[in-house]
């Protein structure tokens, strides 16, 4: 599985690594893997961390039906948000594609893209308040 997580109950955070060659069929099990695991609480913050992705095998087309996955996985768990850390160039052009094509489908409130973990961890913070 290309995609591997790691729970933090005390903060409610979902750390999240997909590497190696990442596909669609991978996202979406990604996400109704943890969609369904119960030890994972609802309100959760998701930071999904690009530095392992070695290539993204889809194209912008079709990546047009994340929306719909992430829409159900955000139902689901009723995700406070996620953070796409892209520290490459190349990550950082695929997560904000992918923040742009959540955006065209209403879904843009809370996900966000920074370059490192302290990025992520200021996020965090303003998330929670």
């Amino acid at each position: 599985m290309p995609i591997i997580y790691e729970y933090e109950s005390t903060l409610n955070i979902i750390h999240t690594r997909p590497y190696g060659v990442l596909s669609l069929l991978e996202i979406g099990n990604y996400f109704n893997k943890v969609a369904k695991d119960p030890e994972i609480n609802t309100e959760l913050i998701e930071i999904v961390n690009f530095e392992k992705v070695e290539d993204f095998l889809f194209s912008s087309s079709e990546a047009l039906i994340i929306p719909e996955m992430y829409r159900k996985f955000k139902d689901k768990t009723k995700l406070k948000g996620t953070i796409f850390i892209a520290e490459s160039d190349i990550h950082f052009g695929i997560s904000r594609m992918l923040q742009n094509i959540l955006e065209m489908n209403d879904l843009h409130d809370g996900v966000f893209v920074v370059r490192d973990e302290e990025g992520a961890n200021l996020l965090i913070k303003e998330i929670n308040s």
